[in-house]
């Protein structure tokens, strides 16, 4: 009886080990996709994130060279009022 008890002991024991080891194995899976989901998901956020930027950009850019025209514009109103047609013609 002692023996046959010993024997299924170590069974019991080799398939309990075996039975822990493939949690383990599956929850290490499990936990690997859920990790590249989410940095595939921050991967994604970032690329939006930098491509709204970039349209920030875009937009500010055009706004400077749409203010910078508008000033010169100004700028070459005001040296028309003070100066005749002719004298900046000859300036320049």
């Amino acid at each position: 009886f002692v023996r046959y008890q010993a024997l299924h002991e170590r069974l019991f024991k080799s398939a309990l080990h075996d039975l822990l080891k493939l949690r383990a194995e599956r929850r290490k899976e499990q936990i690997g996709f859920e990790s590249q989901k989410r940095a595939q998901a921050e991967e994604e956020r970032k690329a939006e994130t930098h491509q709204l930027k970039a349209g920030i950009l875009q937009t500010r850019l055009e706004r400077e060279k749409t203010t910078t025209f508008v000033k010169g514009a100004a700028a070459a109103e005001q040296l028309e009022r003070i100066f005749p047609p002719g004298m900046l013609q000859k300036a320049a």
